[in-house]
């Protein structure tokens, strides 16, 4: 099966599959540049790739960590949005995300989503510090501007947070939000032309974020989905464990998820470790059976990738392996 390239750039993650290439953007194909897939991959519904290692559990040892070795490829690599009237940013390629009472977790079960999924808000306690997500901007004049997000709730509420420069800046608080995708905002001052990290701190359960939109134009509300996702300085890269059915495809994600990004920590080829263990622990369930691995990312382009390779066999995987498993017994 030959992958075009608009699920490349989708996935960021360039492989290939049985004898069927991936072509780089130059056309050339290195054979260091193929990540050959034991398992198999997968295609969600929105046609974003997603990789996937199966494995054998069947409650001989609890995963606790994945080894992946990654290779960056990164043509003229930043870490910062730059923008003079307005940004659009896929809600999962944030730098960085610190959870807290309530987890933010990437989901994509809900329909017309923009980007690579949406952030999921569950909330496990009413008392401590919420979850943050993190997104490094830069405008190019100081000012008034509107801070959109595109949302989405189960509970008819959506409140968030907004910081800029770690100071509070903005909050959205809509008593009446929907259960389809809208738009909220909130006005924020921008009040230098210096990198800054805008902080995004939901509180509702059952809340989703898409989008975040940042326009000069403190007026024109966006429509529909709004304006296309802005061209990412970087890339997130997202882990998750799933469930599998019997013809071994991933069904429902477990209460598992790290990532890392090419700002802080995917620099150079070599071995990338994913925390598995669960998030919160009355989510976590026994390894009873088979699992997925899943990979995917968030902010590629043609020139800004990331390759998965193949290593020699695991002993927890049958055969050669994209993982090194790391595990505790029971």
């Amino acid at each position: 099966m030959t992958v075009d390239s608009t699920q490349k750039l989708a996935a960021a993650l360039n492989f290939a599959q049985m004898d069927d290439v991936l072509p780089v953007s130059d056309g050339t194909i290195d054979a260091r540049d193929r990540w050959q897939i034991v398992g198999f991959y997968y295609i969600n519904a929105r046609q974003t790739v997603k990789l996937a290692q199966i494995f054998g559990v069947y409650d001989q040892f609890v995963p606790t960590k994945a080894s992946l070795y990654l290779r960056p490829k990164l043509n003229d690599p930043s870490s910062v949005f730059l923008f003079s009237d307005d940004v659009s940013i896929d809600s999962l390629n944030f730098s960085s995300l610190s959870q807290g009472v309530n987890k933010l977790v990437p989901s994509e079960t809900v329909v017309d989503f923009t980007g690579t999924g949406y952030l999921s808000v569950d909330v496990f306690d009413e008392t401590g510090s919420y979850a943050t997500v993190d997104y490094p901007i830069r405008a190019s004049s100081t000012g008034q501007y509107r801070l959109w997000l595109r949302t989405r709730t189960s509970t008819g509420i959506f409140r968030s947070e907004v910081f800029l420069g770690g100071t509070s800046v903005g909050n959205i608080n809509n008593l009446a939000a929907t259960a389809s995708w809208e738009w909220n905002s909130t006005i924020i001052n921008i009040e230098n032309t210096d990198t800054n990290i805008l902080k995004i701190q939901p509180t509702v359960d059952g809340s989703f974020i898409d989008k975040i939109y940042i326009t000069s134009d403190t007026i024109t509300a966006p429509v529909g989905a709004g304006p296309d996702i802005s061209a990412s300085p970087y890339i997130t890269i997202h882990v998750r464990l799933y469930t599998v059915d019997n013809n071994d495809i991933p069904v429902d994600p477990l209460y598992v998820y790290d990532y890392i990004t090419t700002i802080f920590d995917l620099k150079t080829d070599d071995w990338y470790n994913f925390n598995l263990n669960f998030l919160d622990s009355s989510r976590a369930v026994s390894f009873s059976d088979k699992y997925a691995l899943v990979v995917y990312s968030s902010g590629s382009d043609e020139s800004r990738y990331i390759v998965w390779e193949i290593s020699d066999a695991d002993e927890y995987i049958d055969g050669p392996s994209a993982i090194n498993a790391t595990v505790s017994s029971q």
